[in-house]
């Protein structure tokens, strides 16, 4: 089946009154153009570099990531058109998303439709979308309710927060590993080498070897491990796992792997080229416990692939704002400055966190703050264009190291939204102690940014007031050496 030209998108992210920021994934290079009608006036626009970035994550895959200021004010809502055309024939006619794609417009409407506003009346607000959970997607349920709203002429919220874990890289029902495999294959996405020493303890060369070892349910045996460093814990197992998520068992590492979640989480479209009838042809090799696991979680799996639809009209509409807790790298990240030292210097775990924060960025980091983004272009577009070992590695040493995924929303109220993961506060006593939320200067940056305004809607992903008890037990559990098994 041959590949349809949008492979994701579009998502509308980052509104404000004179700007607008979408982002799509195409099978490849395309001349975009943007019609708008907002406060009476109507804006045409032929994307230019100055406003549109291509990012090619393989041979047919390119990220469209535009971030476009406009003259008229978008404050009252606006429609927008996104059409395209190839990029080797200037001449050839303009193809509206609309058409290809009908099931974007929500009843009754021709233009796509965005209810922004700088005057926050209602947000939506959602976490934790792990597809094979055996339950309705919420997105698409929220995207019933935009629909029911469209019909009746009813106020429609100014924007949805998804606060951590918009995947699961750690924890991947086995179908899904599967069919990532099968979107990487088709699109052809950039491959990686691992530094593979016996110092590093890499497992595989580079990432063709991973994929061909093609194995279900077995990654936890690839993930990397440490001797234990307590004494209390080496009594029970001598060697301890640094990626320290529970349910690993499928547990993404490669860029690539990561990359096809998003845009199997997000779209419907790669879903139509799975072959399934093939993978599940491994289902009699599995041993008998497994073999029922993956039938339940395919049959998750399902409906949840039956609701994407719904979930990519949903953000082609409604601005979208996000940041990561753990899942979306792996459970448990930076938990404690005892967990950093041990995944960081460790380089196949360190290429495992760099991954998908490399993902992160260009599928929800980007989106919130594209000014505050602009310098991490340069290594994005030197790995696009050629994905070298070096460029890669560039590339993870710039996320690693970037301290500012926090962003605000010039909104009324005020909207920050924290990061909670990545600024963390360590006990420079003990270093397996679970470290707070932020640290002295982010808690500052917090409070500068918040004194001058009257009213503000603060977003952090991890809980900022914990249960009591729930408290009480990880310092139990964390004096004995165990500060990671109550999360």
């Amino acid at each position: 089946m041959s590949l349809p030209l949008l492979l994701a998108g579009p998502l509308v992210r980052r509104v404000e009154e004179h700007s607008l920021t979408l982002w799509l994934v195409t099978r490849e290079r395309v001349q975009l153009r943007i019609q708008l009608v907002a406060d009476g006036k109507h804006e045409d626009h032929i994307l230019n570099t100055e406003v549109h970035q291509v990012l090619p994550v393989g041979k047919r895959a390119f990220v469209q990531a535009i971030a476009l200021p406009t003259q008229c004010s978008l404050a009252q809502g606006f429609q927008y058109t996104l059409c395209y055309r190839s990029e080797e024939d200037s001449t050839a006619p303009w193809q509206a998303l609309q058409t290809e794609l009908p099931h974007l417009l929500y009843p009754h409407e021709t233009h796509l439709q965005v209810p922004f506003s700088p005057q926050l009346k209602e947000v939506w607000h959602g976490s934790c979308r792990k597809p094979h959970y055996p339950e309705p997607d919420g997105l698409a349920a929220a995207d019933r309710e935009q629909e029911r709203r469209h019909r009746h002429q009813e106020p429609q919220p100014q924007a949805l927060f998804m606060t951590g874990d918009q995947v699961y890289v750690d924890d991947l029902c086995g179908p899904m590993l599967q069919a990532v495999h099968q979107v990487i294959s088709a699109l052809g996405l950039h491959g990686e080498t691992f530094t593979h020493t016996a110092e590093a303890k890499s497992p595989f060369q580079d990432s063709a070897s991973l994929y061909e070892d093609n194995v279900l349910y077995g990654r936890r045996k690839y993930l990397p491990n440490t001797l234990a460093s307590n004494r209390w814990s080496r009594l029970f197992y001598r060697k301890t796992a640094l990626i320290t998520s529970q349910y690993c068992d499928n547990h993404l590492i490669t860029f690539a792997e990561v990359f096809a979640l998003y845009l199997l989480s997000w779209s419907p479209t790669l879903w139509e080229i799975i072959d399934w009838p093939a993978l599940e042809a491994v289902v009699p090799t599995l041993p008998p416990p497994q073999q029922i696991l993956y039938a339940q979680e395919k049959e998750a799996l399902d409906g949840f692939v039956a609701s994407l639809p719904r979930v990519q009209r949903l953000l082609a509409h409604l601005p979208t704002y996000m940041i990561f807790d753990d899942h979306d790298i792996t459970d448990d990240w930076n938990l404690s400055e005892a967990w950093e030292n041990a995944v960081y210097e460790h380089p196949f775990s360190r290429r495992i966190i760099g991954n998908a924060l490399m993902a992160y960025w260009i599928c929800q980091g980007w989106g919130n703050n594209p000014k505050g983004f602009k310098a991490h272009w340069s290594e994005a577009l030197a790995y696009g264009h050629e994905p070298s070992p070096h460029h890669h590695e560039d590339w993870i040493n710039k996320l690693l190291h970037f301290q500012r995924w926090d962003y605000h929303l010039d909104t009324h109220p005020f909207v920050l939204v924290l990061d909670t993961r990545t600024r963390r506060w360590s006990a420079p006593e003990n270093a397996q102690m679970p470290s707070g939320l932020m640290d002295r200067a982010a808690l500052q940056d917090t409070l500068s940014q918040l004194k001058h305004h009257p009213s503000a809607i603060v977003i952090s992903a991890a809980p900022v007031f914990g249960l009591k008890w729930i408290e009480t037990l990880q310092q139990w559990a964390s004096s004995w050496g165990f500060a990671l098994a109550v999360d």
